[in-house]
This record gives structure tokens, sequence and C-alpha cells, in this order.
């Protein structure tokens, strides 16, 4: 009884949004991974990081990523930070968060020199971006996973931005809801009729 209550714990809890998530990473299609801006608010106040050094999304993945990453094909990127008036146009591996390994993600605006505005009374980042991570599907992290998002991809002084949050798509976060509610009642219901 103890692990249906645990279960439907872990089940709702998936699904619910932290305050900080400043992205949400939907890999329901891994050829077409979508990265989208939530109106939440930036963790830190930052006017000084080139919008060419972007932001980086720490230990984006769980392993290595194994090949390069890139934008799904036909898609265009309207993702930007605060501030910035074209959007983010290149992504790499990054080792930010751990030397000589590839986990975690860098977007940036190729060749701009604009700054990226981080306030923390304004949404972080507007719009989406589509990256194709096909090939590193066995390096992603699973849905539920969170981790944070830092300005910059050279220093380690990166300015804390908010939170990035893997979810399934809408579809399957509704049934998650509802089978941590069906489990949640199942267990009343067992409770009840031990007690009886």
């Amino acid at each position: 009884m103890r692990t249906l209550s645990l279960l439907a714990l872990l089940l709702t809890g998936a699904a619910v949004s932290h305050a900080a998530v400043v992205l949400t990473v939907d890999i329901s299609n891994l050829s077409a991974v979508t990265f989208t801006a939530t109106p939440a608010f930036s963790q830190s106040a930052n006017n000084t990081i080139a919008a060419q050094d972007g932001i980086t999304l720490l230990n984006f993945f769980a392993l290595p990523a194994p090949s390069p990453v890139s934008f799904a094909a036909g898609t265009t990127s309207t993702l930007e930070a605060n501030g910035m008036t074209s959007a983010y146009n290149a992504v790499a591996r990054s080792t930010l968060s751990s030397p000589g390994a590839y986990l975690s993600l860098n977007l940036y605006r190729s060749g701009s020199s604009q700054t990226e505005n981080f306030a923390t009374d304004t949404a972080a980042f507007t719009g989406a971006l589509t990256l194709n991570l096909g090939a590193n599907s066995s390096a992603l992290l699973g849905l539920g996973s969170v981790g944070d998002i830092v300005g910059g991809d050279s220093s380690t002084a990166n300015p804390l931005i908010g939170q990035f949050a893997v979810i399934p798509e809408p579809a399957t976060t509704g049934l998650l809801i509802g089978l941590g509610g069906l489990l949640a009642v199942a267990g009343l219901r067992r409770r009840r009729s031990r007690r009886a």
C-alpha cells in the first residue's frame, strides 16, 4: 500500500512544473526536440553576457553526447533572451560543468555582439527552438528531469538564469496526472478495506 501511494506521488510530482523553470524541453519527438520559453523570471540580473556566448543547460545529457547536435531540418528558431533582437541560431555540446565530458548544451547567437539582458522581474526568454537529438537519444535525460541554465559558456562565474525541465507531450502529462490520481484512490480504498 505504501508503494502505491509513493508511486502515485512520484507520477503526480513528475508532471508538476517548478517555479524557476524558464525553459521546457519536449522530447516526445527526438528528431524535433522543442525548447520552449516559459513566463518565469530570470533568477539573476545580468547584462554582461554576449549573445555569442549564449546560455548553457548544465548536465543536459546523462552521458557524454556521442554525436554533434544540430537544428532540426526545416525549423526556425525564435528563442531569444530578453533584450536580444535576434534568436539563438547555433548549438554545441559543452564541457562547462564537466570538463572533458560533453554533458552540457550551449545555445548561442553566432557572431552576435549583443548582450543578453536577464532581469529578476522579466521573463528570461521568449519563443522556441527545435533541435534534432535523435543521434543522442541514448544520452538524453529522462522525463521529469530538471537542471540549471546559466549564462555564457566559458566561465565558472556564470549567473544562474533558471532551470530547464524535460517534459512529455501535453497528452502524456494529462495521462500521468490521471494515472497518479487513480493510484492514489486505489491506495486509499485498500487502506480503508484493511481497517474494516
